[in-house]
């Protein structure tokens, strides 16, 4: 017999700006300001997955 499965968020199903109390989303205007500035604009961008790129991760993950 199989376990039930378990139903998991993904990781993008709410931006950390949200959980984080605020009641905007970051936007491509502020992450690509961001990336302007100093470490981000010295990482490489193209060192991250299609899938997962460092624009996204910003827009998703952080919050200023």
């Amino acid at each position: 017999m199989s376990e039930p499965s378990i139903s998991r968020p993904r990781r993008w199903d709410k931006p950390f700006s949200l959980e984080a109390g605020s009641e905007a989303e970051m936007t491509d205007v502020e992450v690509e300001a961001l990336l302007c500035k100093k470490p981000f604009s010295e990482i490489d961008a193209s060192g991250f997955k299609r899938s997962i790129p460092l624009h996204d991760i910003l827009r998703n993950d952080a919050r200023i």
